[in-house]
């Protein structure tokens, strides 16, 4: 620039000394320099404003890469975690199922006996003494009936019995709990065991046409695996759950990953509660994609207060969550984040589904 105005002014220079000293035709050779110096200066303005376009292009491109590159990590490893705890608890579903067959195999083995009748006691009279002998095979088949008549499902023998006296009173009153659609096993320390059996119960309340209950599981010890249990069992009773809370348990990224999964099955669930289950925001971010993706749900709120995700997954839950990124209807009560462990950024646009308690 400095170089352009110092050649302008001796330009004008030269033209006045040579120009007869006429002010007339110095005017004009001095207006004809100062366009041609003003059509450069023009020149290289636009050309510097053209690289600052193109290079805030590039950035806004390369943020965009980023952000793309970042999701499909997050959601790629959190998948990859999920994937192996989905295989454990298909291994302990598919153990229990086939308990069960063998349970009720030994029960029809037991049973045998009953369903055949001695020839003797058909086709011979009897006397008091065959009367006396023919009672016998009686005595058994009662024993026999009663065994046939009892459930595998209820055969306790084959369960815990610490865990049966700590899952039992939950489901103990069962009008109550089809009036109110509520069940509460909030702080019984409940492990990924208690969760076979409590999936159990739910299925028998489901087997009588009970719909959209509440289940309040805060406050206990289950992971992953025993979530997937609970799912398997929401899953094959689609309507069964409406709202889940399982704050305080720790079923980190694998378990919201799986959550994640079956959420395309679970067409009742609108409230899902995961305050301090040690989410990070791959596991928000599973969540969230599945959401967005899924055209039949019904979800109303998350509520992932209390977890570590962090300030650096922010951009990324805002594009996510931004109007018009979320099917209409879905999500109106909010999802709801820690302000203090989540540091948003000064003068950060929230978009109005994102609520920080």
């Amino acid at each position: 620039m400095s170089r352009t105005l110092l050649l302008f002014f001796q330009t004008c220079f030269i033209i006045t000394i040579f120009s007869g000293y006429s002010a007339g035709s110095a005017l004009d050779a001095i207006k004809g320099a100062a366009g041609g110096v003003l059509g450069v200066l023009k020149t290289e303005a636009t050309k510097k404003v053209a690289a600052v376009k193109q290079k805030g292009i590039d950035t806004v491109a390369g943020v965009r890469n980023t952000a793309s590159s970042k999701i499909a990590t997050a959601v790629g490893a959190a998948s990859a975690k999920a994937s192996g705890v989905a295989e454990t608890v298909k291994s302990k579903v598919d153990g229990a199922k086939e308990k069960g067959e063998q349970l009720a195999s030994n029960v029809k083995g037991k049973t045998a006996p009953a369903e055949t009748t001695s020839p003797e006691t058909v086709e011979e009279p009897k006397t008091d003494a065959a009367a006396t002998t023919a009672d016998a095979p009686t005595a058994a088949t009662t024993t026999a009936t009663v065994d046939k008549n009892s459930s595998p499902e209820e055969d306790v023998a084959e369960i815990d019995p610490a865990i049966v006296a700590a899952v039992d009173p939950v489901f103990s009153n069962g009008e109550k709990i089809e009036r109110l659609k509520f069940i509460s096993a909030k702080g019984l320390k409940f492990t990924d065991e208690h969760a076979q059996y409590f999936a159990r119960k739910l299925g028998e309340l489901a087997a009588k046409g009970v719909e959209k209950l509440t289940l309040n599981l805060a406050g206990n010890s289950m992971t992953a695996v025993g979530l997937g249990i609970l799912l398997e069992t929401m899953k094959a009773n689609p309507k069964l759950v409406s709202s889940i809370s399982l704050s305080h348990n720790k079923i980190g990224d694998e378990g919201a990953t799986l959550l994640a999964s079956y959420l395309p099955n679970l067409a009742a669930l609108k409230f899902v509660i995961l305050d301090e289950t040690g989410i990070t925001g791959d596991g928000v971010l599973a969540i969230l994609s599945e959401v967005a993706k899924n055209e039949n749900g019904v979800l109303q709120m998350l509520d992932f207060s209390n977890n570590a995700v962090t300030s650096d997954y922010w951009g990324l839950m805002v594009a996510g969550t931004k109007p018009g990124a979320l099917r209409k209807g879905i999500l109106e009560d909010g999802i709801v984040f820690s302000k203090s462990q989540l540091n948003v950024p000064e003068n950060s646009q929230i978009p109005p589904v994102i609520q920080l308690s």
